[in-house]
């Protein structure tokens, strides 16, 4: 498996080839919205599946029969629709994938072909996201499954946040933060059964997603980071919000004298 903390980079290497790829690390880093920029930038369509909810329906043809008339008739599956044209199909949590649905995948995945002989388009690429399997009550994935894809262990920390919300739309709010995150002001922590929420690059971007500035999320920062992280960042907020005196002058004008007012920061 190999460690990277530039996902974005490495993912292009695996697209060239359309190599399947599962990209795992805890639940709480952003790999969903990486892959979905990824595809943004390449132009492509991502569809994306839950791999909790597959049945093998969703990737082999099924026969149904008419109540009335007892006559057959063939549905294709969900995958077969989305695999006709180019595509990222990403399954989310694919470890969490009942054991049939894994070995009808991996069948699909080995010869691209659906059971009903339908090709898969080539320039389609299978991509699965997971938490480590030791962390939950996952499905083990067999050896053959585990080899049929190429793995990256995406190596999220403060500092790869931190170049990863450089490519966001720059807003004070989201500046600060970059500050913070590489002076290592914030760090992140682990869940705490005596806490309900605690401080991820996922906690980080839904504060900014609902923040529009920085006092106000400062304010509510207890809503999305663990309670000892609310309270050292309104300290740091407070100590650095300070009153600034312009340099006060006199100017006549008309015969007024004009003196420049404290200004504060907010």
């Amino acid at each position: 498996m190999k460690k990277t903390i530039n996902l974005k980079k490495d993912l292009n290497i695996f697209f060239k080839n359309k190599q399947p790829l599962i990209i795992e690390w805890e639940a709480w880093i952003w790999k969903t919205s990486i892959v979905e920029e990824f595809a943004i930038e390449k132009n492509i369509t991502i569809h994306k599946v839950l791999a909790s909810s597959m049945d093998e329906t969703d990737i082999a043809w099924i026969v149904v029969y008419d109540k009335e008339t007892w006559f057959a008739k063939t549905i294709s599956p969900l995958l077969a629709k989305y695999c006709q044209e180019p595509c990222i199909v990403f399954f989310d949590e694919l470890n969490t994938a009942r054991k049939e649905v894994q070995d009808t995948l991996l069948t699909l995945i080995q010869s691209r072909t659906f059971p009903n002989g339908d090709k898969i388009n080539k320039e389609v690429w299978f991509v699965g996201a997971q938490n480590p399997s030791i962390s939950y009550n996952n499905y083990e994935m067999s050896p053959a499954m585990k080899n049929r894809f190429a793995w990256l262990h995406f190596e999220a920390n403060e500092q790869t946040f931190a170049e990863y919300l450089k490519t966001k739309r720059k807003t004070s709010l989201i500046s600060i933060i970059i500050e913070w995150l590489e002076n290592e002001k914030i760090k992140f922590s682990k869940f705490n059964e005596d806490d309900n929420v605690f401080t991820s690059p996922r906690s980080l971007s839904n504060m900014i997603d609902s923040c529009e500035t920085l006092s106000v999320a400062i304010e509510y920062a207890g809503a999305f980071v663990s309670s000892d992280a609310h309270l050292y960042l309104k300290t740091l907020y407070l100590k650095d919000k300070k009153s600034i005196e312009n340099e006060i002058f006199d100017k006549s004008f008309n015969g007024f004298k004009l003196k420049n007012k404290p200004y504060i920061i907010k």
